[in-house]
């Protein structure tokens, strides 16, 4: 069995990659992660959110050189926001710890 918060993770990447790209409406990413992940959870397998965010980030850096490697037009642009989401994963991931350790 793999890790979930890596499939969660990795799916979310794309999602958050095809609406960057303008192939997935930005207001449709959000309700199609919460459908996958309430199938998940439906399972019984436990979900740690933090885990997935940062799966998502790293699934971000991942997809990262695929617009160079596509030769895509504007890949430099494309390049930096994936690179610029990834960031921002990785900071609501510290928001949060950050919130938790000052809650203790």
């Amino acid at each position: 069995r793999g890790d979930p918060a890596y499939d969660l993770g990795t799916f979310q990447a794309h999602l958050e990659r095809d609406a960057l790209r303008g192939l997935v409406p930005k207001q449709n990413v959000g309700p199609a992660f919460v459908a996958l992940l309430t199938g998940y959870e439906s399972s019984g397998r436990e979900i740690d959110l933090k885990a997935v965010a940062v799966q998502t980030a790293a699934g971000l850096l991942r997809l990262a050189p695929h617009p160079f490697r596509n030769r895509e037009p504007h890949w430099a642009d494309a390049t930096a926001q994936l690179i610029s989401r990834a960031e921002s994963m990785f900071h609501s991931v510290e928001r949060v710890t950050e919130s938790k350790a000052v809650a203790v």
